[in-house]
């Protein structure tokens, strides 16, 4: 599909339409429609049986988060992740942003299975698309990312 001057396939329009309601759905749920990361990070989740699917979402997230920034760089350091995931929009209380940037290096590396740094990637995913600062160019090797990011989605609002 063309949309001004790019081509964007079916299917990854299918994708970012499918992220674009779960999101939507996650929020109204659990943020009461304001995805703040200091809301996000308060998230409690008891899902039962389906506590490891959940958890299989979330790596299949970091896999996927992960191979799309090592495209991009050798290394996923705090420099990588506040590149590609923050831009000038997104600065905020430098502190709290240290914080958020430096549970996302932790996670994409790793080092912590904390689902909360999943979370702000893909809150991070959402803002940088519907703001405007998403590399569009690359959107169909976005489909994967988009496609995990709803797995976590779905399982949190199932």
């Amino acid at each position: 599909m063309l949309a001004g001057h790019l081509t964007i396939s079916d299917n990854t329009l299918h994708s970012i339409g499918v992220f674009s309601i779960n999101w939507s759905l996650f929020e109204a749920i659990y943020c009461k429609s304001e995805a703040s990361p200091k809301i996000i990070k308060r998230i409690e989740v008891d899902l039962g049986k389906d506590m490891e699917s959940f958890e299989e979402a979330v790596q299949c997230f970091r896999e996927e988060l992960r191979e799309f920034l090592l495209t991009r760089r050798d290394i996923i350091d705090q420099d990588s992740i506040q590149h590609y995931l923050y831009t000038e929009v997104a600065m905020r209380r430098l502190d709290k942003l240290q914080e958020d940037i430096e549970l996302i290096t932790n996670f994409v590396n790793e080092e912590s299975n904390d689902f909360h740094a999943a979370l702000l990637c893909i809150q991070r995913m959402r803002n940088n698309f519907f703001h405007g600062t998403k590399d569009f160019y690359s959107l169909d090797n976005q489909k994967g990312l988009f496609d995990s990011a709803c797995l976590v989605l779905y399982w949190l609002c199932k």
